[in-house]
């Protein structure tokens, strides 16, 4: 600990540090605007401290974020509670990190910090989210996160001039493998909330991020648009992101980023609710929305009004009470980049209350610039609005290739707007935007050991982006204490090894079986247990 002065002190671990804290209160550490200088730091551990962890401890007025993770794997942070950060605070600071787990953690009050001298990620602007991540292959569950200045989450990798997101990454089989980052979906992010976020509940950036947010009125900006870099996941791999609650965010969840898989979301109080979105493979399945005062459900990429492919909505409810006839619930995508660009939505709720009934049409162009499409036009279905298999189709005025192509389109509202109209159609097809498989095997970390003459009580957690089945410890069934999230706790009582060796690796139901097992020595292992008291 450096404790040269008030606001420079700080904790940090380097490669084969050991040990960790619990339960302790850290106030007033780290350096601002100084790069490695924070309240709580791993630095380039890899897997060296696999097995230590940050557990309910409390950083309050944190001059430098609360708790970096950089350049390691197979970190726990549980519990903890994180008061008053300049700039981001749980931050995995470069995109190399892995494995790491990031669960029932509290954040509030991270505050805006500038880009720090010779920081990794140029594109960073360190502008205040309490979580801050950039590579899926992390396991973020159970946490909350509540007035921050900017985000409650972001996640975001972008290749710039200044940076190339090909980084040596390590595998399932232990071994380093250059990749791009882009290309690695968000593992598992599952019940976690936000709440009065300064402005982004989540937000899910990657290089769209960077999309000009301008109408397209001629051919030099439709050019424009089509030059950005989407890289992402592939439909095999998606981003997933399940159970988010947002309340009170001014833009709710920016799902700015192709592949996705977005299931059970609520959003609450909030002026945006899916807001400036990449519409290409997304799918969102029991979507919640209410009193979402100025754009439920945007166009692709907000004021381009542009869209590049397909997205599948399955299970839409909104509850609102605001608006006028012309606002949609949802809008119209008014350019169709790819040529075969759809919107499907099945089971959609409208609930109004009766003084309200001729306000909000589902349908219509966008509340921003509205311009002539240069391109075809993007149709919205919505599958059986009419009866089993009568589905409506429903388009933009000004999209003349669909107003003409031979279906009978009327005015009908509050399902159409001014500019929207609406026909029946039969031969409407749902497509299956999303393959996903599970093919990377659990991560498993022993957290304790505890002995007790000639026995061992060994316990842990394994992560995984699937359902875990089995924990194996020196040939042992562990016994499940708790299962949440997709995270489970685990201990298994043994007699102890003559060497003192203990291997411990996960099994998940798809069959993948962890390939990089915890080894470690009972005499040796870090157990996190560290009690002080910094002020």
């Amino acid at each position: 600990m450096d404790s040269k002065c008030l606001g420079c002190r700080h904790t940090v671990y380097h490669r084969f540090s050991k040990g960790g804290i619990s339960y302790a209160r850290l106030a007033h550490l780290g350096k601002e605007g100084v790069l490695g200088r924070y309240s709580i730091h791993f630095h380039v551990v890899g897997d060296t401290m696999r097995g230590a962890s940050v557990r309910g401890v409390a950083i309050v007025d944190s001059h430098n974020r609360w708790i970096t993770i950089h350049g390691t794997h197979y970190m726990v942070v549980r519990d903890c509670v994180g008061y008053g950060s300049i700039g981001h605070g749980y931050f995995l600071e470069d995109g190399s990190e892995v494995y790491n787990l990031l669960d029932r953690n509290l954040g509030v009050h991270a505050y805006k910090g500038r880009p720090l001298p010779k920081q990794v990620l140029s594109f960073d602007p360190n502008d205040r989210a309490a979580f801050w991540w950039a590579n899926g292959r992390n396991t973020l569950t159970r946490n909350v996160t509540c007035e921050n200045d900017e985000y409650g989450y972001r996640y975001d990798m972008q290749r710039t001039s200044r940076f190339d997101t090909n980084l040596p990454i390590l595998q399932p089989d232990g071994e380093t493998k250059s990749v791009d980052v882009r290309t690695i979906s968000i593992w598992r992010f599952e019940d976690n909330e936000a709440h009065s976020e300064g402005f982004y509940g989540m937000l899910v950036a990657a290089n769209g991020n960077s999309q000009p947010d301008n109408a397209i009125r001629d051919e030099k900006m439709l050019e424009r648009i089509k030059r950005v870099d989407w890289t992402g996941p592939d439909t095999r791999h998606p981003h997933v992101i399940r159970n988010l609650t947002i309340w009170g965010s001014h833009y709710a969840f920016r799902p700015h980023s192709p592949a996705m898989l977005v299931e059970n979301i609520r959003i609450h109080e909030a002026a945006y609710g899916i807001y400036r979105p990449a519409f290409e493979n997304q799918v969102y399945r029991n979507l919640h929305v209410s009193s979402v005062g100025s754009e439920p459900f945007n166009r692709g990429m907000d004021d381009a009004s542009a869209q590049t492919g397909k997205i599948t909505v399955d299970g839409l409810t909104f509850a609102t009470g605001y608006g006028n006839s012309s606002t949609p619930l949802v809008q119209i995508s008014d350019v169709n980049i790819s040529g075969d660009a759809e919107t499907h939505f099945r089971n959609v709720t409208v609930n109004r209350p009766a003084q309200f009934k001729d306000r909000w049409p589902l349908i219509n162009r966008g509340v921003g610039p509205r311009v002539t499409p240069i391109t075809k036009g993007v149709p919205i279905y919505i599958h059986d609005h009419f009866g089993p298999g009568r589905h409506a189709k429903v388009v933009s005025i000004a999209a003349k290739d669909l107003v003409n192509d031979g279906n009978e389109y009327k005015s009908s509202p509050p399902l159409t707007g001014d500019e929207s109209r609406v026909a029946e159609v039969k031969d409407a097809h749902w497509p299956e935007l999303l393959d996903p498989v599970d093919d990377v095997p659990p991560a498993t970390i022993i957290t304790s050991i505890q002995q007790h003459g000639g026995k061992v009580i060994v316990r842990g957690v394994s992560h995984d982006n699937g359902k875990i089945v089995s924990i194996n410890v020196n040939g042992v069934q562990a016994q499940v204490l708790e299962v949440s999230s997709g995270v489970v706790d685990w201990q298994a009582e043994l007699t102890l090894p003559g060497d003192g060796r203990l291997v411990a690796f996960a099994k998940d139901r798809t069959g993948n079986v962890e390939q990089t097992a915890h080894k470690t020595n009972a005499g040796t292992q870090a157990v996190a247990g560290v009690a002080i008291s910094v002020n």
